[in-house]
């Protein structure tokens, strides 16, 4: 049963007991009758299925991460690259905001500035890695749901615009050619850009590469596992999709002094951070590591290569992965120039 207490301020306290016998604060009012009114409102709800405690929303999203982080570190779930986004993207936004003042609106403005170009005053990230911000922060949400600290997630299906997904950023075979130069001295490094540029396997899973997956006399290699910055495997690349892919013969010429009987990987290098600062920094490409991988994609449509192969030698979830490539194929021009006859002929 609900009741009140005065204060000596000369107002009062409505009080209730929770579900857990414990008692708790309706709030505090002028008079006692409303004090006792909203007390017994309160407990009313309080016996409802499902009731949650209105103070444990108040609690800041800062403090709540310090547990759920140490139960996702616990459990191993916490990669580099989500502790990276972490850091730099969810705690500055979110770490002083209560838990349950979190909206979709605000959520929506958020992901927006991620996606903004740095001139506009967003942080300029790729779409993908938007999606993956917000994902990282939707988890911390989710588990707040199973602590029964919060009702709703408003990150749920929350239908982010795209982004400028027509953009892709791709290498000139000259250009590719004067990166491997450079590396005449580093055989491995070499060896590593060349499989990444001419078979489209993503870091990950050209760190993961097993000797026995690579076949040098079919020129083919098998994507099976991804080691992560950790060092630590994973069975399944990207989507959960064990794929073949055909080597071209000048990858072949670079890879083979690696792929050796008894080396569990290929390659020994699992940190891209550290390649990215030891090498490819160097290499003055002006682009980033995983657009060797688009430069893969964009050559095999540049010369003639159906989309839907293209999407299945990259292990794309799907053919609209991979449609973002599509402006790259070449322009049927006969086809056009037959279409677009001069109108000054009819004449």
């Amino acid at each position: 049963m609900a009741w009140t207490q005065q204060l000596p301020s000369g107002n009062w306290r409505g009080l209730y007991r929770g579900p857990d016998g414990k008692p708790r604060n309706a709030g505090t009012f002028a008079h006692q009758k409303r004090a006792l009114a909203e007390a017994t409102n309160a407990e009313h709800e309080a016996d409802k299925p499902g009731w949650r405690d209105p103070r444990a929303g108040a609690r800041k999203w800062g403090e709540w991460y310090e547990e759920w982080r140490a139960v996702r570190e616990d459990a191993d779930k916490l990669s580099q690259t989500d502790k990276s986004l972490l850091k730099n993207h969810i705690i500055p936004a979110w770490q002083d905001v209560a838990l349950a003042s979190i909206t979709r609106f605000d959520v929506r403005a958020w992901a927006a500035k991620l996606g903004a170009s740095k001139e506009d005053g967003g942080a300029g990230l790729s779409e993908s890695t938007v999606k993956r911000v917000v994902a990282v922060f939707s988890g911390s949400l989710s588990a707040a749901i199973d602590k029964e600290i919060l009702a709703t997630n408003p990150c749920f299906r929350l239908g982010l615009e795209p982004g400028e997904t027509d953009v892709v950023r791709f290498f000139s075979r000259k250009r590719v050619a004067k990166m491997l130069k450079k590396l005449k001295d580093r055989p491995e490094d070499r060896a590593m850009l060349a499989i990444m540029v001419g078979c489209g396997l993503r870091w990950g899973e050209m760190a993961g590469l097993r000797p026995e997956r690579v076949d040098l006399k079919r020129r083919m290699l098998r994507v099976s596992h991804v080691r992560k910055q950790n060092g630590k495997v994973k069975k399944y690349p990207k989507g959960r999709k064990i794929r073949d892919v055909p080597i071209p013969e000048w990858v072949v010429a670079e890879i083979k002094p690696f792929v050796k009987e008894g080396r569990e990987f290929v390659f020994m290098r699992t940190n891209s951070s550290n390649w990215r600062r030891d090498v490819w920094s160097h290499l003055d490409t002006g682009g980033r590591i995983h657009d060797l991988r688009h430069t893969y994609a964009s050559w095999l449509l540049q010369s003639g290569v159906e989309i839907a192969k293209v999407s299945k030698l990259m292990g794309h979830s799907s053919i609209r992965v991979t449609e973002r490539y599509a402006h790259l194929a070449l322009m049927p021009m006969e086809e056009v120039d037959a279409a677009m006859y001069d109108p000054r002929r009819v004449a």
